[in-house]
């Protein structure tokens, strides 16, 4: 089981790689939130275990974009695969989507295993884009700030706690959380 489990590597921000998103939406953008979830350390020459972790993170970045949706706000879904790992640019992509949507902020979903402390994590974060004058740049730069609000939950890492957390489940509770506290 120990060895199963850590094959299984999984998520956090990076951003919009060309063609390695597996789901993207909403044509009229304005004031939107990007909705973005990937998952994180691919495991190498196991695509099984890379194909679980994108699909828990694409069912519960939907879920949680969904409920976003329904309580009034632009989402904007964006979901990446486990090996698109260039963060630079990935994030640079991420920000120029985010632009060009007239995006405010960033909603976070990541699912993954933090083998070190023998858990399972689930985390929405609100970030806001920030838009600065930058020194020698003509035009201002957008940069994620820090997070606004966190909504995270932890579970023992066990075969079965992954056999039972259903995530767009634990995505609809979570974004619940982040609807009533935390989007200001």
């Amino acid at each position: 089981m120990k060895q199963s489990l850590a094959r299984l590597g999984c998520c956090g921000l990076l951003g919009v790689a060309a063609g390695g998103a597996l789901a993207a939406g909403n044509d009229n953008a304005d004031g939107c939130l990007i909705v973005f979830g990937q998952g994180r350390n691919a495991v190498d020459g196991d695509s099984a275990a890379n194909e679980l972790w994108n699909s828990v993170n694409l069912a519960f970045n939907t879920e949680v974009a969904a409920r976003l949706r329904a309580a009034n706000q632009n989402a904007v879904a964006v979901v990446l695969r486990v090996t698109a790992s260039d963060l630079k640019g990935n994030t640079e992509k991420l920000l120029t989507r985010a632009a060009a949507d007239h995006c405010r902020a960033i909603v976070e979903t990541t699912i993954f295993a933090d083998y070190a402390a023998g858990t399972l994590v689930a985390r929405i974060r609100h970030y806001s884009i920030v838009v600065e004058a930058a020194a020698g740049a003509d035009e201002p730069v957008a940069r994620i700030g820090p997070p606004k609000y966190v909504v995270e939950r932890n579970f023992q890492l066990t075969r079965g706690t992954l056999d039972r957390v259903r995530p767009a489940a634990l995505g609809a509770e979570m974004a619940g959380e982040l609807i009533e506290r935390g989007l200001k």
